[in-house]
């Protein structure tokens, strides 16, 4: 084989590989959007002070799992009394709602509420 149909061979290769990878980003825009656009219909804007990446990545997860999030864990409707404490975190008040059967799923509702911002704004009360 000649030198000259080597490098044809190369060149036509290489943009081959740079075609498919344009490919490949431009689903992976896609597909991100397409993520975060079902998830803002379901489950509301995201937290403007996510990055990007984290943003996508959430919104995937309570996507995946939103049963978990807009199904009732008791059906009939019986009230449960919780106590929240001033100061407890996050991780705290996620497990005594998950103790009490009101949530189903505490890592996807840990997602939710950092997709929304509200894990920084839980409070007693």
């Amino acid at each position: 084989m000649s030198d000259q149909r080597k490098r044809s061979r190369l060149a036509t290769c290489f943009v081959a590989l740079v075609i498919l990878m344009v490919v490949i980003l431009g689903a992976g825009i896609v597909v991100a959007r397409f993520v975060l656009t079902q998830a803002e219909r379901t489950f509301g804007t995201a937290s403007p002070s996510l990055p990007v990446a984290q943003r996508i990545t959430l919104a995937a997860l309570i996507l995946l799992q939103a049963d978990d999030l807009t199904q009732p864990t008791n059906p009939q409707g019986t009230q449960v009394s919780i106590v929240i404490q001033q100061g407890e975190s996050v991780a705290s008040i996620i497990s005594k709602l998950w103790e009490a059967g009101l949530i189903s799923n505490p890592g996807v509702f840990r997602s939710y509420l950092q997709y929304t911002g509200l894990d920084r704004s839980l409070k007693a009360g």
